[in-house]
């Protein structure tokens, strides 16, 4: 059970940090920052334009500094690209800042996003409910149901929104496979009153001087069994 508590818990974990991972890095490169109200994407594509402002580079990453000189050298045989000719080596290509292909509107952004983020829930609710179901036990089931809540309060990159849907997904699956679990025990309950109740009849009928006057009584408590579940 330890092992198989440890497989759900690294399949849960990797699809979490694919969605969360994946949504921070679209808001990161894609959403308008504050302190520039541009986005990361477009203040990288102004860099490389011929008629680039210096100062704009103050608000990317180094890692983010782009140049044609930068991309040459940091190939694995850069020493023979050192031959090329300076105007090759200070190109800078031209990018319509303007056009619709090298713009995200917030609108479509934001509609993109959570039309993915949607379909990735559903996704990952249908295999998180595959997961629980091969839980047996109420302790488990709990200790799973907890560790998931935790990991999502300590996760970044989500919306408080996005980790309220993803926690009744959470809920959701738990509730279905705890009902399972507590059906099943009733079920089992019912099954083992049904046979002591039928083994101590017919010991009673066994028993010498036995009229079997009292079987009919037993019927009604077998009735109310059935309903049990």
């Amino acid at each position: 059970m330890h092992a198989e508590r440890k497989d759900i818990r690294q399949s849960v974990e990797a699809c979490l940090d694919i969605v969360t991972r994946t949504a921070s890095a679209v808001r990161t490169i894609f959403q308008e920052r504050e302190t520039t109200g541009k986005s990361l994407i477009t203040s990288v594509l102004e860099n490389i334009q011929p008629t680039a402002d210096p100062a704009g580079l103050d608000s990317l990453p180094h890692e983010l500094r782009l140049s044609t000189q930068l991309l040459l050298s940091s190939l694995p045989s850069s020493t023979h690209f050192l031959l090329l000719p300076r105007t090759i080596k200070s190109y800078k290509p031209y990018v319509d800042l303007t056009s619709t292909s090298s713009t995200v509107f917030p609108s479509v952004l934001t509609e993109r996003l959570q039309g993915w983020f949607q379909k990735s829930c559903t996704e990952f609710s249908q295999a998180l409910r595959n997961w629980f179901s091969k839980v047996d036990g109420m302790k488990e089931m709990w200790k799973l149901r907890n560790w998931i809540r935790k990991w999502l309060f300590e996760a970044d990159g989500l919306l408080d929104e996005e980790k309220a849907h993803l926690h009744r997904i959470v809920d959701d699956a738990c509730r279905q496979q705890l009902t399972s679990i507590w059906t099943a025990a009733l079920r089992n309950a019912k099954s083992g009153f049904e046979n002591e109740l039928k083994t101590a009849v017919e010991v009673t009928l066994r028993r010498p001087g036995a009229s079997g006057q009292g079987i009919p009584t037993v019927l009604p408590i077998m009735m109310i069994s059935e309903t049990w579940l």
